[in-house]
């Protein structure tokens, strides 16, 4: 009889977990295709300019903003470009998306530009919607006001990417994309971006080259990348390691080599965001002609040096204008970070600003600034500071001297140039041409 008993009773417990699970996976596939029907996820998930923070999250006062600073004051993260790789190298793979709309509950049509090395590919194709899930949201509910739920949006990608009107590459793989529901409002889930290792948007798939054949490993994603490996040696935030440096890497070597020591962590994304500005917005002019020097650029450079026995790692973004009459404009912001000789570390920002003359004489590239018109200030720090004067005193002495640099490479995209100090160490700062907003 007993026997008889728990075999009846193991039959009844199997039947009610497979009506349970019967039950779970109808309300799973239920909400899925509610989902995917009700919201659009082309702007808000997939290809969104900024994700939502304080003005979802209260904790946002309080934590992040201390860190972050004028980033977060309007309430809003501004995302930076996807990182990306391709290659077993882990050649550095950029890729913009410029469109994504929504075609139907589970397909959104896709255009983008990728760009590796010096070469620039328009990009075209669809995400297929496989599933969705519902997650935990990662804080409690007395940091969140009226955030109903968080999950993870599932799907495959096939795109192909051309050159000029020539395809030449097939793209396809797998992606992924956090979001959250607040005030039935669908957005991309930022929730999490103080938190180490924290990334989004992630696509691991292949580059096929339709002309040689070969396959490709080519990944992408916000704040990290899928199935990096060896490339990514970060910890909280995503730095490559060293033997990366000639592989498109180097402003990220430059960033955590001399300037990110104890900084807060909005000068990284600020840097994140600035880095690769607008490089999509240039199109090469089929007209054959040899490129100028004329022209709009962005720039990154780390630099350090030592002055009056304290130690200035600095690290600079800015933009610089060549104009046809010989005349040029160096905007910056320059982060300098001091070690002075008791082991302290004192921070200043600066805003520089250098109108400057210019002439090119065959592969030598000469450089001044114009002393007169020249203006330095501290923007964070002690203004009135003894070190903070006499560094702005140091390079406002200097500003007019006429550097010789040696022009590396000009082409539609890139100005490179570098600089052989007295010692023998050779320094390059690398101009990307973009366009101003």
């Amino acid at each position: 009889m007993k026997t008889i008993f728990f075999k009846g009773l193991r039959i009844i417990t199997v039947a009610i977990s497979i009506l349970l699970l019967g039950r779970m996976t109808g309300y799973a596939q239920s909400h899925e295709k509610a989902f995917l029907k009700r919201y659009d996820l082309s702007t808000t998930v997939i290809n969104p300019d900024t994700a939502p923070t304080d003005d979802v999250y209260s904790w946002w006062t309080e934590t992040a903003k201390a860190e972050w600073g004028e980033p977060m004051d309007d309430g809003w993260l501004h995302r930076p470009e996807p990182l990306g790789f391709r290659g077993d190298n882990f050649q550095r793979f950029y890729i913009h998306f410029d469109t994504v709309y929504k075609v139907s509950p589970t397909v959104y049509q896709m255009k983008a530009r990728s760009r590796c090395k010096d070469e620039i590919c328009h990009i075209q194709g669809r995400i297929l919607i496989d599933s969705v899930t519902l997650d935990e949201c990662d804080v409690g509910d007395e940091f969140i006001k009226n955030l109903t739920e968080c999950g993870t949006v599932y799907a495959h990608y096939e795109m192909e990417a051309s050159a000029g009107s020539i395809p030449v590459a097939r793209l396809f793989g797998r992606s992924s994309y956090g979001y959250l529901v607040h005030n039935d409002s669908v957005y991309y889930d930022a929730m999490m971006i103080v938190a180490d290792g924290y990334s989004n948007n992630q696509y691991a798939g292949k580059w096929v080259d339709l002309v040689t054949n070969d396959t490709l490993t080519c990944n992408w994603g916000d704040f990290r990348i899928p199935e990096s490996k060896s490339l990514d040696g970060g910890c909280g935030l995503f730095i490559p390691g060293e033997e990366y440096y000639d592989l498109g890497w180097k402003p990220y070597l430059d960033w955590d080599n001399h300037a990110w020591v104890g900084d807060p962590l909005w000068m990284y994304y600020d840097f994140l965001y600035s880095i690769d500005e607008d490089w999509w917005e240039y199109e090469v002019e089929p007209n054959g002609k040899a490129p100028k020097v004329e022209g709009h650029y962005g720039y990154a450079h780390a630099f350090n040096y030592d002055l009056k026995g304290v130690h200035l790692a600095v690290y600079e973004t800015g933009t610089m204008d060549f104009h046809p009459d010989g005349t040029a404009l160096d905007s910056a912001r320059q982060v300098y970070i001091a070690t002075l000789q008791n082991g302290k570390k004192v921070t200043y920002v600066f805003n520089y600003l250098s109108p400057s003359k210019w002439r090119l004489e065959g592969e030598n590239f000469y450089f001044s600034g114009i002393k007169e018109s020249f203006r330095m200030e501290v923007v964070d720090g002690e203004p009135e500071a003894e070190l903070a004067q006499e560094i702005i005193k140091v390079i406002s002495g200097s500003i007019d001297y006429e550097y010789k640099f040696h022009l590396d490479t000009l082409t539609e995209k890139k100005l490179q140039w570098s600089f052989t100090y007295r010692d023998g160490h050779r320094d390059t700062w690398e101009f990307y041409r973009t366009f101003s907003r």
